[in-house]
């Protein structure tokens, strides 16, 4: 069993300790005369996944309702097909998920997140996982579109499997081994144009280490690998990242010799996105100071004050595409190189359903707010994230992934608020076999 009913029974107790006088209130249930807004409701859906992508209603998931001072009000449980439906109770002022984590020895923890607002606003979906039936995924192939990567570096020529080939898309099994690990190995080259493909994707978990698998998605067959949801880079082995875990959690991705790394985030998330991204050039593990540099202005824009101690680092590139569920019609962001050093970054919007935006920065010295526009943080909100990739070039460089649940942070620095998009989850790094 679980440890939902320690859980249950603790909150429970708490519930019945915190709520006298409660039968007062009865003045606020009388009907439509009093005045009184309509009730607000959350509906949530909960599920497990296991590493290889499976996913079942979680039965045992909670949501727990606060008030101010952080005392429960109410808790409200997942049914039998992990639907958690409920009025939100007067006196709300934030509440928090409750999901579960069970590794393949069948050990549990909870899973909780907190939200900054009495409804989650936008939250539809949440996930944990369960480990305890694990199979072996086996083997996916992908295709790789070295073309479109060198001609995006500059010129730079990308190298797969110890050759050197900037032309030629190429077939590749990415496989599960015994292990847990990956190996990837080209079993096809010249391929006459891009395909569509199936991304099974190596993910680690920073919070216990744990590494498992987890399926991504099959691309529409109009999409090519040209495009950011589907950029795969190939390098030397040794080029690729390792991980770091700072003081603050924060997992880094550094990159001492990479010509091309991509981050890639799967699909299973909430469509709560909001916040911004952090470019930190920096070369050294030590020299990197985290999340307290934040710092929220009298606008509540958060302004970013990292220092830049990179040497040679030539320029940045990043692409993020957010993909609207149905469809795949998707919202992309796109990070742009730039060349000089002025201290604001420009934004540029355009399309409908998919909506496209540049942001141009500095390389050197300091990176100012990337936080989204309002027209952006709406589209987003109205949109189920079905998953982003993220692509950097250059050496020497490394990024730091930083949001915060309050998407236009009117109540100040949430520090140690968990994001279930990028805290509570998952990072990814790529493995060849030669």
């Amino acid at each position: 069993m679980k440890q939902l009913a320690l859980i249950t029974a603790s909150l429970s107790a708490a519930i019945l300790s915190g709520c006298g006088g409660g039968g007062g209130s009865s003045s606020s249930d009388t009907g439509a005369n009093t005045g009184q807004p309509p009730a607000q409701t959350i509906n949530i859906q909960a599920y497990s996944y296991n590493s290889c992508g499976i996913t079942s209603p979680a039965t045992d998931a909670l949501v727990v309702f606060h008030a101010q001072n952080g005392s429960i009000i109410n808790v409200a449980n997942a049914d039998s097909a992990g639907k958690i439906e409920a009025e939100v109770p007067s006196g709300t002022h934030h509440l928090s998920t409750i999901n579960w984590r069970t590794n393949s020895n069948g050990q549990t923890q909870p899973d909780i997140a907190s939200y900054l607002n009495s409804t989650a606003e936008g939250l539809t979906t949440i996930y944990g996982r369960d480990d305890s039936n694990s199979q072996n995924c086996g083997c996916k192939s992908i295709y790789i579109d070295t073309a479109s990567l060198s001609s995006q570096n500059g010129g730079t020529k990308i190298t797969v499997n110890g050759t050197t080939d900037p032309s030629h898309f190429h077939e590749a099994q990415w496989c599960h081994g015994e292990t847990g690990t990956y190996s990837l190995e080209v079993i096809a080259k010249d391929l006459p144009q891009p395909r569509a493909a199936l991304v099974e994707v190596n993910i680690a978990d920073y919070r216990d280490g744990d590494i498992y698998t987890f399926d991504a998605a099959t691309l529409d067959g109009e999409q090519n690998l040209s495009q950011p949801f589907s950029f795969l880079g190939l390098g030397d082995a040794d080029s690729f990242a390792s991980f770091a875990e700072t003081n603050s959690g924060r997992v880094l991705w550094n990159s001492m010799s990479t010509l091309y790394d991509l981050h890639f985030f799967p699909g299973l998330y909430p469509d709560n996105f909001g916040g911004y991204f952090a470019f930190d050039n920096l070369t050294e593990y030590g020299r990197y100071s985290s999340h307290e540099r934040n710092r929220i202005d009298s606008a509540n824009n958060v302004q970013l004050s990292y220092s830049n101690d990179a040497i040679g680092f030539q320029q940045y590139a990043a692409q993020l595409l957010l993909s609207v569920a149905a469809g795949n019609t998707g919202i992309s962001y796109n990070f742009a190189p730039y060349s000089n050093n002025d201290s604001e970054v420009a934004f540029t919007v355009s399309g409908e359903n998919n909506l496209y935006i540049d942001i141009y920065g500095p390389l050197q010295g300091t990176i100012p707010d990337l936080r989204f526009p309002n027209e952006v943080e709406q589209k987003v909100e109205q949109s189920e994230i079905y998953g982003l990739s993220i692509i950097t070039f250059g050496y020497g460089s490394r990024i730091d992934y930083s949001t915060h649940q309050n998407r236009r942070f009117t109540q100040g620095n949430q520090e140690g608020v968990r994001s279930p998009f990028f805290d509570n989850y998952h990072y990814q790094r790529l493995a060849i076999s030669q």
